[in-house]
């Protein structure tokens, strides 16, 4: 996948996942779980996040010099657990704010888009490349 592929998979992927949070949270919102709507979002922007930085990481840590390579690679996952571990935090700081359980649950929503977005392909016999857009 190229340096553009993979910016335009990127972007197809936070785009579907922050469209099934708003769908999601908006449900919530509806059914009086404003918490629950609050954290969904807390975690899904770290987890959109997360994969912003690890999409601008993966270019750069296939540098032929093994030793720069393996620094940024741990530099990337460093950052990406530390901003996951914000959202996490602000949950168990706030608990009338934001509903720990679905902060957890909007961590994963990203992984659960490739993997939704992946099924739903293979069901319907397109490639994944034919889905974006």
């Amino acid at each position: 996948m190229t340096d553009t592929g993979l910016a335009q998979y990127t972007g197809t992927v936070i785009k579907r996942a922050l469209l099934l949070c708003a769908a999601a949270g908006l449900v919530l919102w509806a059914t009086g779980l404003l918490p629950w709507a609050r954290g969904l979002a807390l975690g899904t922007v770290a987890s959109c996040l997360s994969l912003f930085l690890m999409s601008q990481m993966l270019p750069k840590t296939l540098n032929p010099n093994r030793t720069k390579a393996q620094v940024l690679s741990l530099g990337s996952v460093a950052v990406r657990f530390g901003v996951m571990a914000l959202a996490l935090a602000a949950a168990l700081k706030f608990p009338d704010r934001f509903a720990f359980a679905a902060v957890v649950i909007g961590l994963f929503v990203v992984q659960i888009t490739i993997f939704g977005e992946r099924t739903l392909s293979g069901l319907l016999g397109r490639t994944p490349d034919q889905t974006q857009g």
